[in-house]
């Protein structure tokens, strides 16, 4: 196998250069640096990366934890930052797992590998345990959150404005002449906690009625969806207007209303979160709040590239959402 003293004895030059050549190519002389280069390819010479990380003190490679990949939030998230980070030089490895054992074996994993950085897709990070992990296994390694804080000198969240969020989907329910609103949580999340704070503050803001059974709980994504609207119909419960905390579940308690004789929105109008494709397959379509997924994605994978260049970012980057009205309210 060619090594790099091979290179160098066949491009006639030192094996420092060779190694400029490979880490730091703009201080090596455009002509040698064509020579070495054209020996390397010639000898389909690949260099060893833990070699290079050594010498750049960087690995160029950043981790992705995400409690879901199934998750299609989740996913077109990682999908944006492994663009980013592939067009920035860099190699992205993808873990999966809602298991605190797992998301410790993939903690310890990354710091095996000397990842750069670390980012969390999820707010189920949000966690006493996440912290003392990480503190253990990438106590100077940099991390970013999204929709979650996690509170370590290192650690840097992108959040999106729930409180502003709710406000738009409560007020805009009062305008169409609804007072009797309530909220789905299909997860127990650090994300979906917040959800719920900030629709009692929005139905507080607007001075409508505002106690527990204006709160449903059920399971995650489709099923959940169907889960709420028949807990919501054994229990009694009449409102006039339903706010999911994602689309998935929002289309199917739509589709559950409507097998139960409902019109949407003349019997019952439905407002999604996410602004998924989801939203666009539902009839009618369905109003959601859209949480500019492509841009939040992109903000966190450029908030952990600017950190590993050393530029200054803040502790925590807000976002706010918008409305997307369609026929379902």
């Amino acid at each position: 196998m060619m090594t790099i003293y091979d290179i160098a004895a066949k491009a006639q030059v030192s094996i420092s250069t060779v190694s400029r050549v490979l880490n730091n190519p703009d201080k090596v002389n455009e002509n040698t640096r064509k020579r070495v280069l054209a020996v390397l390819e010639m000898n389909n010479y690949t260099p060893n990366a833990l070699a290079r990380g050594l010498v750049r003190n960087s690995m160029r490679t950043v981790g992705v934890i995400m409690a879901d990949i199934r998750n299609i939030h989740f996913a077109q998230t990682a999908y944006t930052i492994e663009n980013h980070f592939f067009n920035w030089g860099f190699s992205v490895l993808l873990c999966n797992t809602s298991k605190l054992e797992k998301k410790r074996d993939y903690l310890r994993i990354l710091a095996e590998k000397k990842v750069d950085g670390v980012i969390f897709v999820g707010s189920v990070f949000s966690d006493i345990n996440i912290e003392r992990d990480i503190k253990r296994y990438l106590h100077s390694t940099p991390v970013v959150t999204t929709n979650s804080v996690i509170n370590l000198p290192q650690a840097h969240s992108v959040l999106m404005d729930h409180n502003y969020g709710m406000e738009l989907a409560v007020g805009h329910l009062k305008e169409r002449g609804h007072r009797n609103i309530i909220l789905v949580r299909n997860s127990r999340s650090y994300n979906s906690a917040n959800k719920v704070k900030c629709f009692h503050r929005a139905m507080k803001l607007f001075k409508l009625p505002m106690d527990d059974d204006h709160v449903i709980e059920s399971s995650s994504g489709y099923q959940g969806g169907i889960e709420a609207v028949d807990m919501m119909i054994e229990s009694g419960r009449k409102p006039s207007a339903l706010i999911f905390c994602d689309d998935a579940s929002a289309l199917a308690g739509m589709l559950r209303l409507q097998d139960d004789g409902y019109v949407i929105p003349r019997d019952m109008a439905i407002i999604g979160y996410d602004q998924s494709d989801y939203s666009l397959l539902a009839r009618p379509q369905l109003t959601s709040i859209d949480i500019k997924i492509p841009i939040f994605s992109s903000i966190v994978a450029n908030t952990l590239h600017d950190i590993l260049l050393g530029k200054e970012v803040g502790t925590a980057i807000n976002l706010s959402p918008e409305l997307v009205i369609r026929h379902s309210t």
